[in-house]
């Protein structure tokens, strides 16, 4: 496949400059296997004092939120359904592809994003529909009424800035339809970049060259964005109208809502208060839930913005046991209330009240053991669980009434 090239120029009014960028469209084969090899640690080695966890550890009937959870190991293929004890309902086998999420898509089929393989549509017997092996699409999906799929894909691009070169990934917001195929696409660097202060791309861009960097084609490139979730707003609100999609930016330390349609910015927030943030979401009240990795300060916190004031009315954090994951991480509010954490990085999922109480608790099973005596822990992207409202396909409805 050949490279196409398009240059372009935008003028970014806060810095009273104009970026002349080159943008591969169309990644040739070395760009592409590069982007499908971008990736997170599969397992981790597990510390003593979680040593032997396995399963549903604490479940509180009366208290937690019924459901069917959703896992899925970026190890293997094969994506799990399981009830509140543990106990698996369903297993989609998808043995060569490597899967991070699943989203029911009608009554009849699924969509799941792979690490890097792609985006499919499925059945309930795991027969693929239609499958973009797109190995650019990354991080989160989201299913529109209409039946478009909304992703990030990563391209590569090159900003002259100040007589100097810089090479980096330029995240931008894919619509596929409802075959599976690329209908539009735009550019959160045109959508965002007024958000950089002057001072701040080339220090961002130097601090990434030393451990945020990646081997793209043939040169090193910095993922100054990395966008990593979104959500569509499901009503018309302070955040914008329904329809318009939230997402997180990790490196700018932002999460933000945007409008497709009309290619504008419409609500952020985030520098100063989050340090590389994932998976916000529109809680029930309309505040947002938001997953605060805080890896400068080695623990994390959950936080729930009110999106008019843009003050912090509730948050969560622990020491005991340490709540923190350096990397993903997610939050999703139930129907009850509480709050579905994943704790990626350790591979732990748990359910809390607001006043903090731990009402379920699930470890996935401990790994291989590693070269040297330790013992590793798979690794999760996403907690996921299913709510009555999500059960559509008739297979999973008879297994949610007889839970």
């Amino acid at each position: 496949m050949c490279n196409i090239l398009i240059s372009v120029f935008i003028l970014v009014p806060s810095l009273g400059c104009e970026r002349k960028f080159t943008d591969i469209a169309e990644p040739d084969e070395d760009v592409e296997a590069s982007l499908q090899a971008l990736g997170y640690v599969e397992s981790t080695p597990d510390p003593a004092a979680d040593r032997g966890k396995e399963g549903v550890i604490v479940y509180d009937p009366a208290a937690a939120c019924p459901g069917i959870n959703v896992y899925c190991s970026e190890k293997h293929g094969d994506l799990t359904l399981f009830d509140m004890a543990g106990t698996a309902l369903h297993r989609f086998e998808l043995p060569d592809l490597h899967c991070k999420l699943l989203e029911p898509y009608d009554e009849e089929s699924f969509v799941i994003l792979t690490n890097g393989e792609g985006i499919l549509k499925i059945d309930w017997d795991s027969m693929v529909q239609w499958h973009n092996p797109g190995g650019y699409y990354h991080h989160d999906i989201a299913v529109a009424e209409n039946g478009d799929i909304y992703t990030f894909k990563n391209v590569v691009r090159s900003i002259e800035y100040q007589g100097e070169t810089l090479r980096f990934l330029d995240n931008s917001l894919a619509v596929l339809g409802p075959d599976g195929r690329e209908k539009s696409s735009l550019s959160l660097y045109s959508l965002l970049g007024h958000l950089v202060p002057e001072d701040r791309f080339p220090r961002l861009y130097a601090e990434l060259q030393q451990n945020g960097t990646i081997d793209i084609g043939s040169g090193r490139t910095s993922d100054i964005f990395h966008a990593n979730s979104l959500e569509i707003l499901q009503h018309d609100g302070t955040l914008g109208p329904r329809g318009a999609l939230l997402i997180s930016i990790r490196y700018l330390d932002l999460i933000a809502v945007v409008d497709l349609e009309e290619r504008q910015l419409l609500w952020s927030w985030g520098p100063g208060e989050l340090d590389h943030p994932h998976h916000p979401s529109v809680m029930a009240n309309g505040n947002v839930l938001i997953f605060d990795n805080r890896p400068f300060r080695t623990y994390s916190r959950l936080v729930e913005l009110e999106p008019s004031s843009k003050e912090i009315v509730w948050q969560y954090t622990s020491e005991d046991p340490r709540f923190y994951s350096e990397t993903r991480g997610s939050a999703q509010e139930l129907p009850n209330g509480n709050i579905l954490v994943g704790q990626s990085d350790r591979g732990r999922w748990f359910e809390i009240t607001k006043a903090g109480r731990i009402v379920w608790e699930f470890w996935p099973t401990e790994a291989e053991e590693a070269q040297g005596g330790d013992f590793m822990r798979f690794t999760i992207y996403r907690a996921h669980r299913l709510i009555d409202s999500q059960i559509r396909h008739p297979e999973l409805r008879a297994l949610w009434d007889r839970l």
